[in-house]
């Protein structure tokens, strides 16, 4: 795993894994109409320019209501230190796509587990984060 992940790529990974599971991914249009309700003004030209990295940076505060938007903490969008989170993310993204709907580990779960994980439930997909 890169231990540098863009804002592009986690904004978007934050669309893919937050939505319900019998539901399409959220748009920008959709998620500027919520953040912009819940008190910080977006537009969804402004989230498109930032999920496709033609803008790389932006507001706290818009990070920060985006973040909240998605029950993400916020320092997943602030922060270069997020590999830990990113990782959980791009699981819980994969358990969906394969439908999964629990899992056991044995013994005292770690960031190797969680990679190995990824590594068996990314091959052979062609979901973007498999390469990650």
């Amino acid at each position: 795993m890169s231990s540098r992940v863009s804002l592009a790529e986690r904004l978007q990974v934050l669309f893919r894994v937050w939505h319900p599971a019998n539901e399409s991914e959220e748009t920008s249009t959709d998620a500027a109409a919520a953040i912009s309700a819940a008190g910080h003004q977006v537009s969804a030209e402004q989230i498109d320019a930032l999920r496709s990295g033609a803008q790389t940076e932006a507001d706290p505060d818009l990070l920060t209501a985006i973040a909240v938007h998605f029950r993400t903490p916020a320092k997943y969008l602030l922060d270069d230190d997020i590999q830990d989170l990113h990782e959980q993310l791009l699981l819980l993204e994969q358990f969906r796509m394969r439908k999964v709907q629990s899992i056991q580990l044995r013994g005292e779960r770690t960031d190797a587990d969680r990679r190995a994980l990824l590594r068996v439930l990314g091959e052979g997909s062609d979901s973007p984060s498999a390469a990650s």
